[in-house]
This record gives structure tokens, sequence and C-alpha cells, in this order.
């Protein structure tokens, strides 16, 4: 069992059950036993999905937040970009222990590559977007664009005072 904080400084415990399973499913429309459907697919939509992520997580500790008399809505305004990334890497740990716990291996490895794979094209992404030369695309954006030889040619010449 993982826990995470929020920017409120609850603490929530995340565990993967059957009933938390069901609870995704019904609340947040996703079924995390099929990571490998869709297009994109489960897996890959929780990576890059943080209103999605939102959902699952108060799905899985909703029995909690009722007893604590915390509903969706206030719960989500508790995910910050450190409680999400705190809570995310919790939930994925703990789904990937649920699998191999479950003798689901495929769904653990299935999640494991879609995590690499969308890390390796997110650092990827980043390094390209370092190494762009910013004042030469918008040079070359004007040159190339037809914005750039539509401006009419003024009339009236100008003079210094």
């Amino acid at each position: 069992m993982r826990s995470f904080k929020d920017s409120s400084g609850n603490t929530w415990l995340l565990s993967i059950t059957v009933a938390g399973l069901e609870r995704v499913k019904d609340l947040a429309g996703v079924d995390l036993c099929d990571l490998t459907s869709g297009e994109p697919p489960l897996g890959a939509r929780l990576t890059t999905e943080p209103m999605l992520v939102g959902s699952v997580l108060f799905a899985l500790v909703s029995v909690q937040a009722a007893a604590a008399g915390v509903d969706a809505a206030s719960f989500k305004e508790g995910l910050d970009g450190d409680a999400l990334s705190s809570a995310f890497d919790g939930f994925v740990e703990e789904l990937i222990d649920f699998f191999r716990k479950a003798k689901r291996p495929e769904q653990a490895t299935a999640l494991n590559a879609q995590l690499k794979v969308l890390l390796a094209a997110s650092s990827l992404a980043t390094k390209k977007i370092q190494e762009m030369d910013l004042n030469q695309l918008v040079e070359n954006a004007f040159k190339s664009s037809s914005f750039a030889g539509s401006l009419p040619e003024s009339s009236v010449s100008m003079q210094a005072p």
C-alpha cells in the first residue's frame, strides 16, 4: 500500500483491489485491467491526461474521501503538480504490484513498456525543444509565409522631422 499527500496536507492511501478497480470503471469510466486497448492505449492516456488520473485516483480513494467528507471536486483541487506526481508514481507502483500478484504479468509488462516509451519520447522532445533556435524558426516562418509578402507598400514616404 502506497500513500501520497495532497496540497492541503491530507494523506491518502492507495491500494489496488478488485473493488477499487470496479469503482474506477464505474466512476472514471476506464478499465484498468485493459491498459492496451484504445487509441491511444489507456496506459498511455494515464501518463498524458492529468484529469483522467485525477478521476482514477478519486475512484480509488473514494471510500476514504467519503469518510473524510471530501467530494471529488475538493479532492481534485488538492492535486497540484507535486501531489499529482507523487500520487501517480504510487498508483503505477500499486497497479504493477497488483498485476504481478494477480498473475497478470503481461499487464505489468505492458504498463512498464508504455511508461518507458513515453518517458523516452518526452526526454527526446525536451532535448529537441532545447536545441531549437527560436529566432531562426520565427525568421524562417516569416520568409516562407504569405504574410511576409502581403504587407502593402506605403504610398507616403516618411521623412525625418
